[in-house]
């Protein structure tokens, strides 16, 4: 089939002419119920596919003018349910007889056109035919090749310039097409064919009623039971209804438990069959799973639950030698892709069929495409397969695929790679340079751009260059008014986290979010990551600042807000100084939410408790929520020496004495090996703190006064910290041999 897709290419193009010889033919398209081979199973997807082929391969004819050689073709049926495809070459030579310019005589010139107006009302009813019937063939992944080959002549075929054409094509009029089609009159006796054809007309196609989705369902699963559950069924019914447009519309309340029950009896008979199913046949039926699983809610978390049996019967049939030896690098690819959109992580599937993409033979054919969703799927689910994700990036940087790669493919690719953790600083750079080729920036729509942007900041790496030419794009003329909420957010973020103070940009994006109407579209992470990434950048904007307070307050949007976002928001706004009443109360009325305070980390604790403190916003309440969860012994146990500092100085400072706390983060401090890391900021800050509030802990002064008696550690110590660690050693009572006589 591929040798014939080759070849059709070749014929649409005119490079090729070709004779299809008629008398197999028209047992291409005999019903099933009149199949004598096979018991039938001459109509199955696979022949269906066939005749759809034949049938474009004598459209695509008409649009043929000159050529220079003749290809013979020959379709053949067996006594087995699969047919053959045999081809020679034909010495025939050029058909002279219609060759641009022959002179012909007016009688013999008056048949030719006769004869061609019958050949092309005979394929204008063949069209309308199939248009009829092209639903059913959308299981086949080549369909949509097909049908655009089709479209595109069929729209061109009534034009003066396919007069040069002739069709060499002659079918049995009598043969049905495909299933239960009428049989295609006959056009050299009995009347013409009265069909008016329109360029790309669907007229002909009927529109499929839409059901409520149980009813679908329940119709899909009957018919596949009417005709035997076989594999080919299966995939080709599942397909095609996860093409179903308005499937992705979402369910009614009252159609949940009817559609349960549905999808459970359709996973029960693939469950029961799939030992049956052909190679083809379970890799489009995982890919019907990914498409039914993103567009109803139904079959996803059946999927999870009650499904996964059904899937694991799956997987086990997948990972069967027989069909695991036999799959394509495409195959092996969309299905690490499928099982990512259905988000089941399912590592001996991406560990078995990752070693057989590695084969040579195998990832020499993968193209740009199948790497990037391969990756992409792996990254959905967290499935870390290094080796795997070492050999594509090998093939990446070593091949010749690397030019194939579209922005699209980069953008997946090193999404994937930063969502997983894993930084190859060669791919890294291989992926740049492919970026920064020609004009190649200029092909990148706002998410592929900001989601390379958010990989590149996420791993860390930091090439002015690259990061000059994508803030250039951005700031191309109309194309930030392109970005959406998480794309600017993420732009920002990113160039926040590489510290690259581009003003420009960042001007570009505060006028962006100013406009009106547009911090209406943004959620909770992306006003977080936005005030954020100003802030880092020391990039003040006092009318974004507070746009973005005024959009925080609205619609209910703080309830959204994650302890993540509280403490980045707090810690912006107190970063300039900006202290917003209203914003202020509403965060520390979220904070103290008992269901909220219980996910903060220490780094949270510690930034929450620093920025109210140092906008100097005292609430009791909020103070004694972040000193409850800061008692943890998990968040106790994370504090770093920054946290410590932060969390001592912020209730010094607003003069809350919470002698549980702070006793509590002592006892974690004076731990052997704990006061090692400390500076000597955090000590200077540690000790103010402790003096400020009256709170002595012998303990951890005398592993200060140890501390900064270590060689070289005083001569860090700022004049102001010198002093202030020296005031602090008095009513902390800090013995003056051990501390004072040294600093």
């Amino acid at each position: 089939f591929s040798l014939f897709c080759a070849w059709m290419e070749s014929v649409v193009e005119g490079r090729t002419k070709v004779a299809l010889h008629s008398s197999t033919a028209a047992s291409y398209f005999t019903p099933p119920d009149k199949c004598p081979a096979a018991n039938g199973q001459c109509g199955t997807p696979w022949r269906a596919l066939i005749s759809l082929a034949a049938t474009c391969a004598v459209v695509a004819l008409a649009s043929v003018s000159a050529s220079t050689s003749t290809l013979a073709v020959g379709l053949q049926v067996s006594n087995s349910p699969l047919p053959r495809l045999g081809w020679a070459p034909s010495l025939a030579g050029p058909h002279n007889a219609r060759r641009p310019g022959l002179a012909l005589g007016a009688g013999r010139r008056w048949e030719e056109e006769q004869r061609l107006e019958r050949d092309r009302e005979y394929l204008r009813t063949m069209l309308a035919n199939y248009a009829a019937y092209k639903d059913r063939l959308r299981a086949n992944p080549k369909t949509a090749e097909i049908n655009a080959l089709v479209d595109e002549v069929a729209s061109s075929m009534d034009t003066p310039g396919q007069r040069n054409g002739r069709v060499l094509v002659r079918l049995n009029a009598s043969a049905p097409t495909l299933w239960d089609m009428e049989p295609l009159p006959d056009y050299q006796s009995g009347p013409r064919p009265n069909i008016r054809f329109q360029p790309n007309s669907r007229a002909s196609r009927k529109p499929t009623p839409r059901l409520p989705k149980p009813q679908l369902v329940r119709r899909v699963v009957e018919d596949i039971i009417q005709k035997g559950s076989t594999g080919p069924i299966i995939s080709w019914k599942l397909k095609d209804m996860s093409n179903q447009e308005w499937f992705a519309q979402r369910s009614r309340p009252s159609d949940r438990q009817d559609l349960e029950a549905e999808v459970t009896r359709l996973c029960e008979i693939i469950a029961r069959s799939v030992g049956g199913f052909s190679t083809a046949d379970v890799c489009y039926t995982v890919d019907a799973f990914a498409a039914l699983s993103a567009r109803d809610v139904v079959f996803r978390d059946h999927f999870a639950t009650q499904g996964a049996a059904m899937l694991d019967d799956v997987v086990a049939h997948l990972l069967d030698p027989e069909i695991l030896g036999t799959l394509t690098g495409r195959q092996a690819a969309r299905l690490i892709w499928a099982f990512g959109k259905i988000g089941i992580r399912r590592d001996d599937l991406v560990q078995r069929v990752g070693q057989h993409m590695g084969q040579p033979d195998i990832l020499q054919y993968l193209n740009a495409q199948d790497i990037s969703i391969t990756v992409w799927g792996m990254a959905k689910v967290r499935s870390t397969n290094r080796a795997l994700l070492a050999t594509l990036a090998q093939h990446i940087v070593h091949s010749s695929v690397l030019r194939d790669f579209q922005a699209l493919s980069i953008a997946n690719t090193a999404w994937a790679f930063a969502t997983l953790g894993v930084r190859n600083v060669e791919l890294l750079a291989a992926l740049a340079e492919r970026t920064m080729q020609d004009d190649f920036l200029s092909t990148f729509r706002p998410q592929e751009l900001a989601n390379t942007m958010w990989a590149l900041a996420t791993l860390g790496y930091n090439k002015e260059v690259l990061m000059s030419s994508i803030a250039a794009r951005t700031m191309e003329k109309g194309f930030l008014a392109t970005f959406k909420a998480q794309e600017l957010s993420n732009t920002a973020w990113s160039f926040a986290t590489l510290s690259i103070p581009d003003e420009v940009l960042m001007a570009g994006i505060a006028k962006r979010a100013l406009q009106p109407g547009y911090l209406s579209t943004f959620q909770a992470q992306h006003l977080a990551n936005l005030v954020w990434a100003f802030a880092t950048l020391g990039v003040r904007n006092d009318a974004l600042m507070a746009a973005v307070a005024a959009r925080t307050l609205q619609d209910r949007l703080l309830t959204t807000f994650t302890a993540q976002n509280v403490a980045n928001t707090a810690w912006a706004y107190a970063r300039f100084g900006a202290r917003d009443e209203a914003l202020l109360a509403a965060l520390a009325a979220r904070v103290a939410d008992e269901g909220l305070v219980g996910t903060f980390s220490a780094q949270g604790v510690a930034t929450v408790a620093w920025a109210f403190a140092a906008l100097n916003y005292r609430d009791e309440r909020l103070m004694a929520s972040l000193a409850m969860r800061a008692q943890d012994r998990a968040v106790l146990e994370a504090l770093t020496p920054q946290n410590v500092a932060y969390i001592a100085w912020a209730y010094a400072r607003l003069k809350f004495r919470h002698e549980g706390l702070l006793n509590a983060v002592a006892d974690r401090t004076a731990e052997p090996g704990v006061l090692a890391p400390f500076t000597a900021q955090w000590i200077a800050t540690t000790c103010w703190s402790f003096a400020t509030v009256g709170i002595r802990h012998d303990k951890l002064m005398q592993g200060i006064a140890e501390r900064i008696l270590e060689p070289g550690m005083l001569a860090t110590f700022t004049a102001q910290g010198l002093s202030t660690t020296a005031w602090a050693f008095v009513p902390l009572g800090v013995p003056r041999r051990a501390g004072m006589t040294a600093i």
